[in-house]
């Protein structure tokens, strides 16, 4: 809802409530993580740094994870392109309103969140687990 309601108060020429909207929606976020509850794992012994370390050589071992790193990066990248020129040809070459493109974006979001989850189900439901 958050592209939808900054729409609506961006056209109303309110920009003010737009972005404390948006810092208020962002702030929820923390408030949501700080409410988890952590599961108790044996503490280490090592040194943070070895921890780090030893992560980094893990991640950067296998090529799975590399490989969806990168889908992710070419993902974000093409979302901060849309977001950043996407508004400036629909106002200007489609004639679009402010909030439309409010509506745009907030579909946009929508569809994003229903196929990462959607497109994890189906492939791991395939082949009974994780990609080979």
């Amino acid at each position: 809802m958050g592209p939808v309601l900054a729409g609506y108060l961006v056209a109303a020429g309110r920009f003010d409530l737009a972005f404390a909207a948006a810092g208020l929606i962002g702030l929820g976020v923390p408030m949501i993580v700080g409410g988890w509850r952590g599961t108790s794992e044996a503490v280490s012994h090592r040194e943070p740094w070895q921890e780090f370390r030893r992560g980094i050589v893990e991640v950067g071992c296998d090529r799975l994870v590399l490989v969806t790193s990168a889908a992710q990066a070419a993902q974000f990248v093409l979302n901060g392109s849309l977001n950043a020129f996407l508004p400036l040809y629909g106002r200007e070459v489609l004639g679009l309103s402010v909030p439309q493109l409010g509506w745009l974006f907030g579909l946009q979001t929508l569809t994003t969140l229903a196929v990462r989850p959607a497109i994890g189900f189906v492939r791991t439901g395939r082949d009974g687990g994780g990609l080979s």
